[in-house]
């Protein structure tokens, strides 16, 4: 009776096996890890939906919190300060980040068009604000005027505030200082009366620009992920 064909297993053929297994493995990683990722980044902005395109190879880099570039579009995003600096945090895992927001708020501040490159960890962002907006958050009830940018290109803006009972107008000019934004009296008090605006520790400031339209301002960011 004759005997039943034997399979032999070779070295080859096992390299063979699990070669295959890993591209396989590769392949499957490379199509659900990045949509796993984007869904992450929809709950970490609390816009479910953001328009979220995560790449990375190899796509287990995501396991450990590596991301080569991050795309993304959204409409309405609201973060505290601590959410902020999460985000901030996990940027500077993220090789390329390219964002457009529609609407953000942060603390105090009501942005519009918000738009960010990072890169290097080099962060460059900007984004519309309103002379109302700006308004709310003045204290005493002031009133604010927007001025023609510095010859650094520095924001200005004129505060009229009653003094005493007398109306004053201050014009004050806004400067990244030591890594924060700080708003001053462009005058000789400059160097006496400094209040700090935004600062985040996980941001270091080191530019702001300007330019005005209308009841609007543009302002425009650099600085760097520490």
């Amino acid at each position: 009776m004759p005997s039943a064909p034997r399979f032999r297993v070779t070295r080859g053929r096992v390299a063979i096996g699990v070669l295959v297994t890993l591209l396989v493995l590769l392949a499957g990683g490379q199509l659900i890890l990045p949509a796993i990722a984007a869904k992450v980044v929809r709950d970490d902005l609390g816009d479910p939906g953001a328009d979220v395109t995560v790449k990375a190879f190899p796509a287990w880099k995501m396991a450990l919190g590596k991301v080569d570039s991050i795309d993304l579009r959204a409409g309405t995003v609201k973060r505290s300060d601590s959410e902020l600096s999460d985000l901030l945090k996990r940027a500077k895992e993220v090789g390329r980040i390219d964002a457009t927001i529609q609407a953000m708020d942060v603390g105090d501040f009501h942005l519009r068009d918000v738009r960010t490159h990072v890169e290097g960890g080099r962060v460059r962002a900007s984004a519309q604000v309103t002379l109302a907006d700006l308004q709310a958050m003045a204290p005493g009830g002031a009133t604010l005027t927007a001025l023609p940018a510095g010859s650094d290109g520095a924001p200005r803006f004129q505060v009229s505030v009653s003094v005493f009972g007398t109306q004053q107008q201050i014009p004050v000019a806004v400067s990244a200082t030591e890594g924060k934004i700080e708003v001053a009296p462009d005058n000789a008090l400059g160097a006496v009366f400094r209040l700090t605006v935004f600062q985040n520790d996980r941001l270091w400031i080191d530019g702001v620009r300007s330019s005005v339209a209308g009841q609007s301002v543009r302002m425009d960011v650099t600085g760097r992920l520490r």
